[in-house]
């Protein structure tokens, strides 16, 4: 069979545009842009899809899995409330078949069924608090066995989480692990200035200097300052950045608190991985000091910091915003300008399968007031949406290639900056993934008069440019698509975000994140000043029970369905013998790099005592379904 054939006349042209007008309805953007966003009106300002449409091919098996995962989940829940005795302000979730078929009837939302918020713990105030770490686990994960079987089992973060490389290991290889940047004179921050900083007191970088460090590239920045953004001013709140803890409208008697932190790095001379070196949990003006690894628990307390304010970005921005939402617009604009038929829509179809569908539940469960991401997460509900639309629209979807994205940042350099989990699989996957779709382009389009006389393929790229506001989908001063090898780009990029960049960002919700001193969304108690903490001043920052139960039930709901796989297009192909050459090609790379992931991870468990399985390919799903 040859190339892909481009309408031959007039009428051609007529037919699959009049198909692709006659699209259902419910593929309409909900942009109103209103200045004020009002949770009702489910419109935060963003270029949406108003409903999913028809069922996607593998809705079943997703179902199954998701079935199978509430229940297992429920069952922990259970053992909290009668092993714990807490009496939490939601009944135990238990079987109720006649609710359950109301449930299904009515199209509810089966989570709220199955794993309903427990809401807060009555009695006592204190009640709801840790008292130790242990707390933690032995109050959470509660149905597991001596030997770490069950429907909760303690994942391996619970065992290091307290280590300044577990601290670390989660910039660089944890649920937002694309932020890092490197510290130079050039680009340090005004408020965080480390050019006078004592670095050869840090313990392992004795007789080092910061100047030399700086020069030499091997001194880090994760820079959250600009998180003072979600910093609300409330009536009787302790601090601008302090918000109330609400549950069906009951005010709990303690806040939560979201911090604009700076947290610094290095690599010491000669060594294999980086360490964090100083933590400000502010701005200078606000009174916040710089700690280091020598503070103690205020060193323990301002790291907690630091994770609060890092996760509270990966839920609204690196997770929810930067695949979930950016995507939206681009499955958006395939449906309604790439006729069925059409190559690039039969490649990109199954990346999307799913995808419509989980966003329109988190836009009408997980995001909206007093749900679940506004209840854990440390920033109020109405402050999350102009910080999310701000990071999603200013979100360069060119600049964030990834080899651009490393380059950019300072972190390219392997000898300066070593074992970078997500960096060096990413880039792996990223290359597969660039040279299976040149492959596949080359194919379809021969010649490059191919591309600008396709006008499904124009249209769809200025449709996602303009209507779907992705920032740089289109290059500067070209309203589609120019020639072949932006054609690769756009569709490189498309498919890493789908599949591996949401895994990367999705399921460390369901190691890292479980155990919640490891990985907090919020804090509990202001940021410390002075010196002098003690393990009371650190666990007052922790979040509290009711939150690590909720917590630990939506992020392994979240992490807990793994459907479909990266590089499995279920025969979509079969009619071109060259395209699944192509793809098999692809899936042998695939394997390749999957066991150069595995000979890595031998590496980082000596030196972490973790392993990066996130983007094991084996683990990728094709598209966005959860």
């Amino acid at each position: 069979m040859g190339a892909f054939t481009l309408p031959q006349n007039e009428k051609d042209k007529e037919a699959r545009q009049k198909f692709l007008d006659n699209q259902p309805k419910i593929y309409e953007y909900v942009d109103k842009t209103k200045p004020n966003y009002k949770a009702e009106d489910m419109d935060i300002g963003l270029p949406l899809m108003k409903d999913p449409g028809p069922a996607d091919a593998n809705q079943a098996d997703w179902a199954l899995k998701i079935f199978t995962l509430f229940l297992k989940i429920r069952t922990n829940e259970q053992a909290i409330y009668d092993k714990t005795g807490y009496d939490f302000m939601t009944p135990k979730p238990v079987r109720d078949i006649p609710r359950f078929v109301e449930v299904l009837k009515s199209k509810g939302n089966i989570q709220d069924y199955f794993i309903p918020d427990p809401g807060f713990i009555q009695g006592d105030a204190s009640m709801g608090r840790a008292k130790s770490i242990n707390d933690y686990t032995d109050k959470v994960f509660v149905d597991r066995t001596p030997d770490n079987k069950g429907t909760a089992p303690l994942p391996d973060m619970a065992k290091v989480w307290d280590k300044d490389e577990t601290f670390a290991y989660n910039f660089l290889a944890g649920p937002n692990p694309n932020q890092v940047k490197r510290y130079t004179l050039a680009n340090k921050p005004a408020d965080f200035d480390l050019t006078d900083f004592d670095l050869g007191s840090i313990p392992g970088f004795e007789g080092d200097q910061i100047g030399a460090a700086i020069a030499a590239g091997r001194v880090y920045i994760v820079d959250h300052s600009d998180m003072k953004e979600l910093f609300a001013n409330l009536p009787g709140a302790p601090a601008p950045n302090a918000a109330p803890r609400t549950f069906n409208g009951v005010r709990s008697a303690d806040w939560k608190y979201v911090y604009a932190p700076y947290a610094a790095f290095a690599v010491p001379p000669g060594g294999n991985h980086m360490m964090p070196i100083a933590i400000q949990c502010g701005p200078k003006a606000d009174g916040h000091q710089i700690y280091t690894p020598k503070d103690g628990y205020s060193w323990k307390m301002a790291r907690a910091c630091v994770l609060a304010a890092h996760n509270n970005h990966h839920e609204v921005v690196s997770h929810l915003g930067l695949t979930h939402l950016l995507m939206d617009p681009i499955v958006m604009a395939t449906r309604l300008h790439l006729h069925p038929d059409h190559p690039i829509y039969q490649l990109l179809s199954p990346h999307f399968e799913g995808t419509a569908d989980i966003n329109h539940g988190a836009r009408t469960s997980l995001i909206l007031p007093e749900k679940s991401v506004d209840r854990l997460v440390g920033s109020k509900i109405e402050m999350n949406y102009p910080y999310l639309l701000k990071n999603r629209f200013g979100h360069s979807f060119r600049k964030n290639f990834i080899p651009t994205r490393f380059e950019a940042f300072g972190i390219n350099d392997t000898r300066l900056l070593p074992n970078y989990p997500y960096r060096e699989d990413s880039l792996l996957i990223w290359n597969a993934i660039r040279n299976w779709v040149s492959e596949y382009v080359a194919i379809w389009y021969t010649k490059e008069g191919d591309i600008q006389a396709d006008f499904e393929l124009q249209r769809w790229a200025n449709e996602i440019n303009t209507k779907g506001r992705v920032l740089d989908f289109c290059l500067p001063g070209v309203s589609g698509v120019r020639d072949r090898d932006d054609l690769i780009d756009m569709l490189t990029m498309t498919i890493f975000t789908c599949g591996p960049q949401h895994a990367a960002v999705n399921f460390p919700q369901g190691s890292e994140m479980l155990f919640i001193p490891a990985n907090p969304m919020a804090g509990y108690a202001q940021a410390p000043q002075g010196l002098g903490h003690s393990e009371k001043d650190f666990l007052a920052i922790l979040p509290p029970l009711d939150v690590a139960v909720h917590s630990w039930a939506i992020l392994s709901t979240l992490a807990g369905v793994n459907n479909t796989r990266l590089g499995d297009y279920r025969g979509a192909f079969n009619l071109h013998p060259k395209s699944e050459l192509a793809r098999q090609g692809f899936l042998g790379k695939l394997r390749a790099i999957e066991e150069q992931i595995k000979a890595a991870n031998k590496t980082r468990r000596s030196i972490y005592n973790l392993e990066y399985v996130h983007l094991l390919p084996s683990r990728i799903p094709a598209s966005i379904n959860i």
